[in-house]
């Protein structure tokens, strides 16, 4: 009887599991966009096809451009229609309203700076054809909502939402939200306003990001051969015996105004504290950081196989589920044929190609933001102008909806919203900053202390006097879309360079490559026009100062650009655009290594081809790291037996030598070590006997004071050609080293009188202003900063970086040094917005890309935080390589192009993303497998 009763329970269990799993199936299937079929559609004067290859780029033609807009607004929505959602929102401050009160922060911060405000404006400057682009892209978004708003996907369904229909203002509004992600000064001049207040002039000169005087610009180049001839002059040292280079030529930087006259140092200390740990909570949901970057160069034909231009682009973001970009393809019958990336929300292609025109973009790296301290009357409502006389501060009265519940387990619970009162007061500069809900402030940072958390007791609560910041994105109201939108039209690089004089923010370098052969750059945007040097842009003004105020803009005539230089190529990297600027732009470069890598590899490669191009886009060797940093390390350590440069008749002094040719043509060349040998040995086999023979005593290393232990990680990094690959061990040491040589350096002066870790903190988030102030001091063993409290000296801090980081590597991986592999400390998740709610879901909806090649400093840019090492947060988020001798354009994205979780394109580009590999997008009509792919067709109603 029991046998028979529990194998019947067991039948039934069974049953329901396959219930519940089937049922499962068809929920998930039922969240995945239909890609075939029919849809009637208002709006439209023809027939829409809306074709998906396997990769689901759609390939979208109409009779005219403006239908085909109307399609692209369609597919997006099928596509990204969730992250569309979110991105409108945060630019309204309306995330509470989903997410209750965890989003009030961004919210308030969202509405002080006026984002919706901003896009309203914009849409009154914006020109014809900019409107009628926008009004048949939301057409096709609203289209779509019309006939799917019950049935939205996964995350709709998970919080209760239903969209709104869309309007024009929100593509402003999300492309606004781009240009804030860029404006990597609103933390930086904040975290350099609250230095400015506590450091003396010595140590704050020293700390401004200097970029090195021998880097690559755009307008100049580089010589890729710097480091090669260096080392190469007569005479020559062994390469094992490091010496650190040659300390530069006086470049202090001058401070004309006085930090005096801003006003009471703790005061504004405090405002630009607060105003750093709001900006910062606010950009982490935004995805901005400061350190991303981008890479793009274009090479004449003279210097390609095809004997055509040849432009790459890979823009560095912080890396988030689903991707950041949006691969589609738009003709029409009447003459629009355009492939490329677009933001999605916006019916802009950022980088692509036509048959006739390719162009890519890279950060301009602008000081875009400046903090103003305005000086108020004893009432608190008027405030002093440059000229004496008084105003009073405009005062926008707001209010912010809030879900009262924001749990996923309550998903399935109808909850109300609450409203409650916001005030935004605004002066002539801008929105006032501080006094933005201070009781939130200390969540910021990731809700992490070691990432600035700032404790209830913090003197970033007390008041202080209020601070504007004027922003670009407030202060350029253009028709700036028009230039943008006109580039599927241009024919040559001079034309698309035209068309972009009314392009406001952010300021870009948009690097162009034309079917007739030329290349060109040029620097866009409407740099603001300010009295000061570049450090003094990054500083605070004060309002009532006449000297500090803006002036206007700069002339795109005067901005720098060039056409067909004599070199055959173009490289940037968010490397400067030239040396000496005669007008000043900013000093948030990033290091110039990835800049100085590109230019040596096109310069040593006279004939490159699309597949090359591709392999620039992957190289992992940091020129930072070996030529910047390591050697100070090194110098300290010499090796006891270096190769023999003296010529004998012996095996030993033979493979002495090609050791060295072997490390040489590993650095310069874009091999590996291992490469490099197998090409040698195959010319003389008696190398790679010699390799196996006995070397000979080299105890001598007890003579330097080095145990055994310390040698043999010594050997590694004396090795190591610089290269970030994921299987070594040698990019494991320096990292760890790095990090803690950046600690010992500037801790202790950033926390200088006793006060908490804050200073430190918003110091590591500029991520690469502390790499670059690092280079900068390492030459100077005299600075004010290897002289702290303690004394310590340059050396000493260096050798003692490199104790704890053995220390740290053998307590995490053992004493086994095979085992400090890079790849196990850097590794790649790629996140959802609904990461946090449970393991289960992260589990569900992040990617998990495993150990990754690459570093901060890398071509292929693979950075972490400072403050959470070592996992990779920034990276390439889309890769691009147009032949212009090909009617094609060579594209990839990090996931997919869907945002359907449980589709087959949520994560399908990520074998090829993480092989380096490209996908093909056709630009002529018989695109080969065309008859395989999905149809999908918009019909007039």
């Amino acid at each position: 009887m029991f046998p028979r009763f529990a194998f019947g329970f067991g039948y039934l269990i069974l049953l329901l599991v396959a219930g519940m799993a089937v049922l499962g199936i068809f929920f998930m299937h039922g969240t995945v966009p239909v890609y075939t079929g029919t849809a009637a559609v208002a709006g439209i004067s023809g027939m829409i096809d809306i074709d998906r290859d396997s990769y689901d780029i759609p390939n979208i033609h109409a009779a005219t451009e403006r239908d085909a807009y109307f399609g692209l607004g369609y597919a997006e929505a099928q596509d990204r229609l969730f992250q569309m959602e979110l991105a409108r929102r945060v630019g309204a401050g309306r995330m509470s309203e989903v997410f209750g009160n965890r989003s009030l922060q961004i919210d308030e911060w969202s509405r002080t700076i006026g984002f919706s405000r901003i896009a309203d404006q914009m849409w009154l400057k914006a020109g014809p054809h900019t409107r009628e682009v926008l009004t048949a892209f939301i057409g096709g978004i609203n289209a779509y909502l019309r006939d799917h708003r019950k049935h939205l996907g996964f995350e709709f369904d998970a919080l209760t939402l239903v969209p709104e229909n869309w309007r024009p203002q929100d593509c402003l509004m999300i492309g606004r939200l781009m240009s804030w992600e860029m404006n990597f000064s609103a933390l930086t001049d904040a975290a350099f306003s609250d230095f400015s207040m506590v450091l003396d002039s010595a140590h704050l000169h020293s700390l401004f990001p200097v970029y090195p005087e021998d880097g690559a610009t755009v307008l100049g180049g580089a010589n890729p051969n710097t480091f090669v001839s260096n080392y190469l002059a007569a005479p020559r040292a062994p390469i094992n015996i490091v010496h650190p280079p040659v300390k530069p030529p006086n470049t202090a930087l001058k401070i004309p105004v006085p930090l005096h006259r801003l006003g009471a140092a703790a005061h504004f200390a405090n405002d630009y504290a607060e105003m750093f740990r709001n900006a910062s909570a606010f950009d982490s949901t935004v995805g901005a950081v400061v350190g991303g970057g981008s890479n793009c160069f274009v090479v004449s034909g003279s210097h390609t196989a095809s004997g055509a231009a040849l432009l790459e682009n890979d823009t560095h973001l912080q890396l988030e589920s689903p991707s950041r970009w949006y691969l589609a393809h738009l003709t029409s019958d009447d003459g629009m044929n355009v492939a490329g990336f677009l933001i999605p929300g916006m019916p802009v292609i950022l980088a692509g190609r036509t048959a006739d025109l390719s162009w890519g973009i890279t950060n301009g790296m602008a000081d875009e933001c400046d903090y103003f301290t305005e000086h108020p009357d004893s009432t608190g409502t008027k405030y002093q102008l440059p000229n004496g006389a008084m105003q009073a501060f405009t005062v926008i009265h707001d209010t912010i909806r809030i879900r009262d519940s924001s749990r996923m387990s309550d998903q399935m619970e109808k909850r109300s919203l609450h409203s409650m009162p916001f005030t935004v007061r605004m002066s002539v500069h801008g929105p006032i900053m501080t006094g933005i809900h201070p009781e939130a402030i200390e969540s910021a940072f990731y809700s992490d202390v070691r990432a600035g958390g700032v404790p209830k007791n913090s003197m970033f609560f007390r008041e202080a006097k209020p601070v504007a910041m004027m922003w670009n994105g407030e202060y350029a109201l253009t028709d700036e879309l028009s230039g943008l939108l006109d580039l599927p039209r241009a024919k040559t690089a001079a034309e698309a360079r035209k068309g972009m004089s009314s392009f406001a923010t952010p300021c870009l370098n948009l690097c162009l490559a034309d079917a007739r052969g030329n290349i060109s750059y040029q620097y866009i945007g409407r740099l603001p026009r300010r009295a000061g040097s570049e450090s003094r842009q990054m500083l605070p003004r004060d309002g009532t100062n006449p000297e500090d105020q803006w002036k206007g803009f700069v002339s795109m005539a005067d901005l720098p650009t060039l056409t067909n230089p004599a070199r055959g190529y173009l490289v940037s990297a968010n490397n400067p655009p030239e040396k000496d600027r005669p007008v000043p732009i900013g000093m948030n470069w990033e290091p110039s290594s990835r800049a100085d890598r590109i230019s040596e590899l096109l310069q040593d490669h006279p004939r490159l081809d699309a597949g090359y191009a591709q392999s620039i886009q992957t190289d992992i060797i940091s020129g930072y790291d070996l030529h910047r940093v390591l050697p100070y390390l090194l110098a300290l350590y010499p090796d006891p037996s270096p190769p023999r440069l003296t010529a004998d008749s012996s095996s030993q002094f033979r493979l002495d030598s090609m050791r060295l040719a072997w490390k040489e043509d590993s650095l310069f060349r874009h091999t590996t070590i291992g490469d490099s040998v197998l090409k040698y040995v195959h010319k003389n086999d008696s190398i790679w006997i010699a390799e196996h023979r006995p070397v000979g005593n080299r105890a001598g290393l007890a003579k330097e004071n080095v145990d055994p232990f310390t040698a043999q990680v010594l050997n590694y990094l004396r090795n190591w050609d610089g290269g970030m690959r994921a299987e070594e061990i040698a990019p494991a040491i320096y990292s760890v080293f790095l990090n803690r040589l950046i600690y010992n350096t500037f801790y202790e002066t950033l926390t200088v009188n006793g006060s908490a870790p804050e200073r430190y903190n918003e110091f590591i988030l500029l991520q690469d202003v502390p790499l670059q102030a690092l280079a900068h001091l390492l030459p100077d063993s005299a600075n004010v900063w290897w002289h702290g409290r303690t004394g310590t000296g340059r050396d000493a801090i260096v050798q003692s970086s490199f104790r704890e980081s053995l220390r740290i590597l053998a307590q995490q991986f053992g004493s086994d040094i095979r085992q400090w592999q890079w790849g196990k400390m850097h590794t790649l998740t790629i996140r959802h917005v609904f990461d946090k709610e449970s393991p289960l879901i992260a589990r569900m909806v992040d990617v998990a890309c495993g150990p990754m090649p690459g570093g901060p400093t890398t071509v292929l840019q693979g950075s972490y935080y400072l403050w959470e090492p070592y996992k990779m947060q920034v990276a390439p988020s889309m890769r691009m390589v147009a032949d212009m001798k090909q009617n094609e354009l060579l594209a990839v994205l990090p996931t997919g192009n869907s945002e359907a979780i449980f589709g087959e394109h949520y994560r399908d580009m990520l074998p090829l993303y993480q092989k380096g590999t490209l996908i093909r997008l056709s630009l002529d009509e018989h695109a080969p497998h065309r008859d395989t792919w999905k149809r999908f067709e918009l019909k007039p109603e």
